[in-house]
């Protein structure tokens, strides 16, 4: 049930204290993808057990939440598993719906955003009593998110699909949720939600969780937040003198000209390599599938599978797509979930050789 870099990290370590293998050697990789927060040396250091108690500590506090909607245990521990490890699923075809609990909706919600927020802050509160919730940027900016989302979501269906207040307060709150720490839930049928309010969920998708987090999916809050002060970085560079030394700053860390442009241009490439792959999943779907095709869900989909989200529109429908979109469906989620520069690096290495 551990999805994403915090069960693939710990196991690895366990691993790597039975071999000769560097584990700053391995850490490394991290860093140059601008992810250094993504799992500190010191954590690194000592190994996967602490991270794995922090895990079954946020699953059983999970699950005692849950319960306060009257669910059966069975069920409490299944949907605490899923949601903390941003994986989605339910016991029930029907998904979330099908258990038609507002109150359940709104207990799953914190257990989503505690497996979003990056493992290094509750290794702080853990560790050194340290809270640090609201100094790292990627928590600010995912709590920053859910509420952008919350808000337009809820007037969207509100204005637009005439839902009653409370209605949509929560089915806002609960897609938004879901979308941007990569969950996947699923409380609402987007097929007739307006397309503008498909595209703005898409975004949040798009974007994904925390870097050292459980989601799996999307590019990661730290990729756009470097784009973000990037862009930011390179226009003060603009309006100021060439010689002028301005440092990059990202979550307390300053990096230097050389090392911030390395930083920034990597990760911009990264985001680059996500869009990519999208437009021309969607040129060569939209031309197996029917033409009369609502456009925006096709988009939607595709960036869900893509960023192995699990939201969605219900145009992905295995009877009734095509062969052809089924395989490049199944390419999407593949590159996904690897990342399009780890399946390059890859394939490079079989033609070339993985010493090179």
């Amino acid at each position: 049930m551990v999805r994403g870099g915090i069960g693939i990290v710990a196991f690895t370590v366990a691993l790597l204290n039975r071999s000769s293998i560097s584990r700053h050697r391995l850490y490394s990789t991290e860093r140059m993808e601008g992810r250094s927060d993504a799992f500190m040396p010191s954590v690194v250091e000592q190994g996967g057990a602490q991270m794995w108690r922090i895990y079954l500590i946020l699953t059983l506090a999970g699950v005692f939440l849950i319960l306060l909607s009257g669910v059966p245990l069975w069920d409490a521990i299944n949907i605490a598993m899923t949601a903390i490890s941003t994986g989605g699923f339910t016991i029930h075809s029907g998904g979330i719906p099908a258990y038609d609990s507002r109150i359940l909706e709104l207990l799953i919600i914190p257990v989503m955003i505690a497996g979003a927020l990056p493992f290094k802050i509750y290794y702080l509160m853990y560790r050194k009593r340290e809270v640090s919730l609201f100094k790292d940027e990627q928590a600010k900016l995912l709590f920053l998110l859910i509420l952008l989302g919350f808000v337009i979501i809820t007037a969207d269906l509100i204005v637009f699909n005439g839902l009653d207040q409370w209605s949509a307060l929560i089915t806002g709150l609960f897609m938004a949720s879901a979308a941007v720490t990569s969950t996947g839930f699923q409380s609402a049928d987007l097929a007739i939600w307006e397309p503008v309010s498909v595209l703005f969920l898409s975004i949040l998708v798009f974007i994904g969780g925390s870097s050292g987090s459980t989601s799996g999916g999307g590019v990661k809050l730290s990729r756009i937040l470097i784009g973000l002060k990037g862009i930011k970085w390179w226009f003060k560079r603009s309006f100021v003198s060439p010689k002028a030394l301005l440092p990059l700053r990202y979550n307390g860390k300053t990096f230097q000209r050389a090392e911030a442009e390395f930083l920034v241009s990597r990760n911009m490439l990264t985001v680059v390599l996500f869009l990519l792959p999208i437009l021309f999943a969607l040129v060569i779907i939209m031309h197996f599938e029917q033409p009369d095709i609502d456009t925006t869900l096709v988009i939607f989909d595709v960036i869900s599978a893509t960023c192995n989200n699990g939201i969605s529109t219900g145009f992905i429908s295995p009877p009734d797509l095509t062969v052809w979109s089924k395989l490049v469906l199944i390419l999407q989620m593949w590159l996904g979930r690897l990342e399009v520069m780890a399946v390059m690096v890859f394939f490079i290495g079989l033609i070339r050789g993985f010493e090179w």
